[in-house]
This record gives C-alpha cells, sequence and structure tokens, in this order.
C-alpha cells in the first residue's frame, strides 16, 4: 500500500537520537549509532520526529509500505516502559545540555 513514511540519510544522521525520543510509534531505534525505522508498520508517516533532527536527515516519502498497525499499544510489549523513556530523556538532557554549552 503507498502511504506516507519517513526515511533517514544515514550519511546525514549525527547519532543525537533526538528523533528517536521524537517518535510516539517507537518507530526508531538508534542502532550503531544510527537512527533506524524499525519496521514499516511502525511509523504512522506524520512526521513527528523530522523537526527534532538538528542534522536533516529525515523526510517523510511516499513508498509502497505494509500498512500502519495503529493497534499497538504498550500492554502488547512494543513499546518502552516508563523507566526506559526516562532514561531517554535523561540522556537527551544530558546531550542538548552538552550542544547548548557548546555552542557559546
Amino acid at each position: 500500500m503507498k502511504r506516507n513514511i519517513i526515511t533517514i540519510d544515514e550519511s546525514k544522521c549525527v547519532g543525537c537520537s533526538l528523533c528517536v525520543n521524537a517518535c510516539h510509534q517507537g518507530a526508531l531505534k538508534l542502532v550503531d549509532g544510527k537512527a533506524k525505522l524499525i519496521s514499516d508498520s511502525y511509523c504512522d508517516g506524520l512526521g513527528m520526529c523530522l523537526p527534532s533532527c538538528p542534522a536533516d536527515a529525515l523526510k517523510v516519502v511516499e513508498k509502497d509500505v505494509s500498512e500502519f498497525n495503529s493497534e499497538r499499544n504498550e500492554n502488547n510489549g512494543l513499546h518502552e516502559t516508563k523507566n526506559e523513556r526516562n532514561e531517554k530523556k535523561n540522556e537527551y538532557e544530558e546531550k542538548r545540555n552538552i550542544r547548548m554549552r557548546m555552542s557559546f
């Protein structure tokens, strides 16, 4: 089925994981220091991750991919636990603070 989905330009990806944190569907993960789309069916194609990317490595394209699985939820084990989300949030804040200090 043709629908919108994100693509990642790995040559531009800096591995900051901001897109991973911004993706409410759990479609992105950091693998070997680069953002990866772990499943076409996890991506809703709305692009909530796009504004978070400082390297402009993400874009939404129309592609022939599997249907979006809107029935996934926290109870089926596909989403992170609250502790995992809090750890990621803390990592994000640390990275953001480092970038902010470096920019001054």
